[in-house]
């Protein structure tokens, strides 16, 4: 008799971290993975979330159902214990469509020549980020920064700034005196002939609170020009303010990779999570799920920002009838789609196409810097 095994916690920089494993009745690994406990953003605040990472079956384990018997009970514990949803990089998007995931976030790479980023100055006001005691600022900076965008995992510690990395500098701007933006960066070059070449400086996080932060981000950069020559920002998908800025398009190349995947947990939690009008407004909306947590009927009813859920009973007409994927890939705001373009989307049936629900749901940017 197969059944799931969580090991004993342990320390991990995001949060409270556990090995999950299926085992047969001789207590032998079919297959594991681990899953860890945060907060990641959602609209304008920060949601319990159940992050998943390392799922991994040996090939003579495969097609007996190993991983399906254990996302089902990751699924249960984490709703049990007041998680909203569940995040994870696929290796396989197809393959978890089968436990409800879907497509919530891409990684966006962005490359460019440095001297293209000439729309600012060259002015040196950032400090470099050299001892323990700047945590503080470079937290603060960051989950400022999250709660204005989707996914980003709430940080409460050091751990994600990291020290003594050779070539990998963290550089904290102040605005009158307040932590207000961070830049993390790799520089690499290469030596040709007699000289150093080929310089590339590929940024890892950029984070900022203000117009302001941002420019003097990239007027910091300026200052390698001559030693450097391209810059790559490895992913901004959560940053559409830099794109904004971003002017010589002929010499900025993008690639767009799928990323993140996420599956509801809590439809209740989700919703009354979310960032709403301050007019008054509401909705019904029909999830489609084997986890009670999910499954429903909900009416959410809104005024001056302030919104109640309530679950009607399962046979009420709903404005729209979705999967737990789709419903979680709209509530992201991933596509930014209406009433209209959303019935394209598999797993979703509108009935009222005048329906206020794309009001609250609709496009958001949102992303993740870790790895899981």
């Amino acid at each position: 008799m197969k059944k799931i095994v969580f090991d004993k916690p342990e320390k991990d920089s995001m949060g409270e971290k556990l090995r999950v494993y299926t085992v047969n009745e001789k207590e032998e690994p079919l297959s594991s993975g681990t899953i860890i406990f945060c907060d990641s953003a959602f609209h304008k605040g920060f949601v319990k979330t159940v992050v998943i990472g390392g799922v991994n079956t040996p090939v003579e384990n495969r097609r007996g159902g190993n991983i399906r018997l254990m996302f089902d009970e990751i699924h249960k514990k984490a709703a049990s214990e007041g998680a909203a949803v569940a995040l994870l990089h696929p290796f396989s998007f197809s393959y978890y469509r089968k436990f409800a995931y879907e497509k919530v976030s891409d990684h966006l790479i962005v490359s460019c020549p440095l001297r293209m980023i000439d729309f600012v100055e060259r002015i040196c006001e950032l400090v470099e980020y050299k001892s323990v005691d700047k945590a503080p600022d470079l937290i603060k900076i960051y989950n400022e920064f999250a709660e204005s965008r989707n996914l980003l995992i709430k940080r409460k510690n050091e751990g994600y700034f990291q020290l003594g990395i050779p070539n990998r500098h963290t550089y904290i701007y102040y605005d009158g005196g307040e932590p207000s933006g961070y830049i993390t960066f790799w520089l690499s070059e290469q030596f040709v002939v007699n000289r150093m070449t080929c310089g590339v400086i590929t940024v890892d996080e950029i984070a900022y609170t203000s117009p302001k932060a941002l420019r003097a981000i990239l007027s910091f950069l300026r200052l390698y020009e001559g030693e450097m020559d391209d810059i790559v920002f490895s992913n901004i998908s959560m940053c559409p303010e830099l794109e904004l800025m971003l002017s010589h398009y002929n010499h900025t190349t993008y690639k767009r990779v799928p990323d993140v995947m996420a599956r509801v947990l809590n439809t209740e939690l989700l919703l009354r999570s979310a960032e709403y009008p301050d007019t008054k407004g509401s909705f019904k909306v029909k999830v489609d799920d084997v986890l009670e947590s999910v499954g429903g009927v909900f009416l959410a009813e809104w005024e001056n920002g302030e919104c109640q859920v309530s679950r009607l009973d399962g046979n009420t007409p709903a404005d729209l009838e979705l999967s737990a994927a789709a419903f979680t890939r709209l509530a992201y705001g991933y596509d930014g789609v209406d009433a209209q373009s959303a019935q394209y989307m598999n797993g979703v049936k509108i009935n009222n196409p005048d329906t206020e629900f794309f009001k609250v749901f609709r496009k958001r940017f949102g992303g993740n810097f870790e790895h899981f």
